[in-house]
């Protein structure tokens, strides 16, 4: 059986206006949605997912007018 490819999204609504960036599931910034902080501090932004379609997580932020990215390091 193969392992489907998880992915979460992390939006961040102070810094560079709204932004919504996509990780996959392993990477080191995501950590599985907890960050590389661990804690769910919704001062500055909050962790989506998880989620296994990118589209879908496309589509549920484009209405709210989102600047959405993939992260650097793991989608090089």
């Amino acid at each position: 059986m193969q392992n489907k490819q998880l992915y979460y999204v992390y939006e961040n609504w102070v810094a560079n206006g709204h932004t919504a960036r996509i990780h996959k599931a392993e990477c080191s910034f995501c950590n599985s949605g907890k960050g590389i902080h661990g804690t769910h501090n919704v001062e500055h932004g909050q962790w989506h997912g998880p989620f296994s379609v990118i589209e879908d997580m496309e589509k549920s932020f484009s209405p709210n007018r989102v600047i959405i990215t993939k992260c650097k390091i793991c989608f090089p």
